[in-house]
């Protein structure tokens, strides 16, 4: 119990300081490991404002975010614990914020040029819609068949790079706004609404699926495959169904709250707005 507790106050102290990514690859407890991408979330955060300041054009921002996501893909993922246990070696890649900002910097890069007027979203002339939907296609079938075995470094390095660009494609795609995605009626409000929960789901599936499997698993496997139906169908029901409370009593009000403070920002400091300049 005292061990439990321990850990217990170490991960939330993790969690607080937004370490706790990097806790994981020295062996912290991983019940809660899908955290892990907050706390990389976090560190890209307090690093962007700064970067928007010290960099004000346009065409420095995209050279600098360039240059960024080489720097991760040809050194940062690179720099490996020496003679490390190989699994030591996969947690350090996979969850270390600095091995994965290539991601994120791609997609502040992928902004700022649909910015500029790229990726619009006109009607596409005769052929590109089928080439739009090829091109998703592949880039999901990549991403998809994209592997990480624990046991090879290099393997997962240049995984995480293909995975990485083909993530980037994807975006760009989407960024049209022409269906290339998903081409069938009615998946656009579909994808709109679980994205708009993302964040939630994402953050509490897994607590919630532990604590369901913890204290139900027994008395639905007493009923047999019915039994285990009916229990992914009830956790599935009541994982959405948090994530909606979420979304409409926490989520959107403070969205709510940011588009206040900024409107606030753009009338009483102008100054300080981050827009870019040519």
């Amino acid at each position: 119990m005292k061990t439990g507790c321990c850990g217990f106050e170490i991960r939330g102290r993790r969690l607080k300081t937004f370490t706790y990514n990097y806790a994981i690859t020295r062996g912290a407890a991983q019940d809660i490991v899908h955290f892990w991408s907050l706390n990389v979330e976090e560190h890209f955060y307090l690093l962007l404002p700064a970067f928007l300041i010290l960099v004000p054009r346009t065409k420095f921002r995209i050279g600098a975010l360039v240059f960024g996501v080489l720097v991760v893909v040809t050194l940062f993922r690179w720099l490996v614990p020496v003679d490390a246990d190989p699994y030591v070696v996969w947690r350090f890649l996979n969850f270390s914020s600095h091995t994965r900002f290539d991601g994120l910097l791609l997609g502040v890069l992928i902004a700022i040029i649909q910015k500029q007027g790229r990726f619009r979203g006109e009607t596409p002339k005769s052929g590109e819609r089928g080439a739009g939907i090829f091109a998703a296609t592949v880039a999901f079938v990549v991403v998809a068949c994209v592997r990480h075995p624990f046991h090879d470094a290099e393997v997962v390095q240049i995984g995480h790079l293909i995975a990485t660009v083909a993530s980037a494609v994807l975006v760009v795609i989407a960024a049209y706004d022409q269906d290339h995605i998903f081409p069938f009626p009615g998946t656009g409000r579909a994808l709109e609404i679980v994205g708009a929960r993302a964040y939630p789901l994402y953050l509490l599936h897994h607590p919630i699926g532990r604590a369901f499997d913890f204290l139900l698993r027994d008395k639905f496997s007493a009923l047999g495959n019915a039994g285990t139906v009916l229990f992914f169908g009830a956790l599935l029901t009541l994982i959405f169904g948090v994530a909606e409370l979420c979304h409409r009593f926490i989520e959107l009000p403070l969205l709510e709250v940011g588009r206040r403070l900024r409107n606030a920002e753009g009338r009483l400091v102008p100054s300080l707005r981050l827009e870019p300049k040519r």
